[in-house]
């Protein structure tokens, strides 16, 4: 895999949330048009500036930019000639701030059909004539890149393939928030709650806005639907908090976990979760086990043991915040999750 496809795979789930999030039916054209604009991230504008779209700075444009900077860029005139210009650029603080800043620029009166696109081609041919781009030849050259590397699969909803057979191909909800290199090797899961009665779908949409800056890697619905967000390859944002244990923080915690979100029956302290939910908590984290080389769950309740994943590789979000999570009631119940899970992995009588 070359660059050009490591920067499609690294940009195309934050294209894909903003559009889901904002209503846009044709990533794949937008997916292109980073490409071309950045040059595969590669552009000055791309790596130190966040512009992956060549965003010229007018005031009041964008409201997530962190400032502006001054570069020179080649324009093409009618004649089909070239001049070097020197001009403002928008500044982001980051990838997914760069592509809302992006979806910022275009939502304006003279581009306002591209919503209602339902090809690419389309989409970039309203830019186009709306005067985003001077080249020429914008559109097919943007079209040539979205053949190439099959940029409609993500028109379809194909950017993530399920890790665990258990998830079906169209509860698939991909969010941009993760870290995409982790620092440890999978040894670890952590089951959270969802602090809310809604599910696992309203959880994935929840997910999907990048300003939201939190995710895991599954959800799990009290009717035992089983969703995914993240790959479990990458690190999820899911174990936040405002205190150590045993030195670790829950950010660092999920650099070696997987991490479950659960729908609730009820609220706080409790959180009750369905019996439907908690058969899918068995399966999921017998899969989980399965698939990463882990022989078995050990729980035993002890803080100390943070860290130490031969002692105790299921810890809780609580041990690393000021919250209930993941509530009394699963905090009860998992000694027997982790008894069913290691039965299911052939430990006889699920016992260390």
């Amino acid at each position: 895999m070359g660059y050009q496809e490591d920067f499609i795979n690294e940009i195309a789930p934050h294209i894909v949330a903003w559009c889901d999030y904002l209503g846009y039916g044709v990533p794949s054209a937008i997916i292109a048009q980073a490409c071309l604009e950045s040059a595969y991230g590669k552009s000055d504008k791309a790596a130190n500036y966040h512009n992956y779209f060549g965003l010229k700075y007018k005031p009041g444009r964008c409201n997530c930019n962190d400032g502006y900077f001054t570069a020179t860029s080649a324009e093409q005139l009618p004649d089909g000639t070239y001049i070097t210009i020197s001009t403002q650029w928008f500044s982001f603080p980051d990838m997914h701030t760069g592509v809302e800043g992006y979806m910022q620029f275009v939502n304006i009166p003279r581009y306002a059909k591209i919503k209602d696109a339902t090809d690419p081609e389309t989409y970039l041919s309203i830019l186009k004539e709306g005067g985003y781009a001077t080249s020429i030849n914008y559109v097919s050259n943007c079209m040539n890149v979205i053949n190439k590397y099959n940029l409609t699969s993500y028109d379809k909803g194909g950017t993530m393939v399920p890790d665990s057979p258990l998830v079906a191909s169209n509860h698939v909800m991909p969010s941009p928030n993760y870290t995409e290199k982790r620092k440890y090797k999978i040894d670890t899961i952590i089951i959270h709650c969802m602090a809310g009665t809604y599910d696992a779908k309203r959880c994935g949409e929840l997910f999907a806005d990048p300003k939201r800056q939190a995710s895991s890697h599954y959800g799990i619905s009290s009717n035992g639907e089983i969703w995914q967000y993240v790959p479990e390859k990458y690190r999820a944002w899911t174990t936040g908090g405002d205190k150590k244990c045993n030195g670790w923080t829950g950010s660092e915690y999920d650099h070696r976990s997987v991490t479950i979100e659960v729908s609730n029956t009820s609220l706080a302290p409790w959180y009750f979760v369905s019996a439907e939910a908690m058969t899918s908590i068995i399966d999921l984290c017998t899969d989980i086990c399965r698939r990463n080389g882990i022989p078995y769950l050990i729980w035993s309740n002890d803080k100390k043991l943070v860290g130490y994943a031969n002692l105790q590789n299921v810890v809780v979000h609580r041990w690393f915040a000021s919250k209930s999570c993941p509530g009394n009631f699963i905090m009860q119940c998992l000694p027997n999750i982790v008894w069913a899970v290691n039965a299911n992995l052939g430990l006889p009588g699920g016992h260390l």
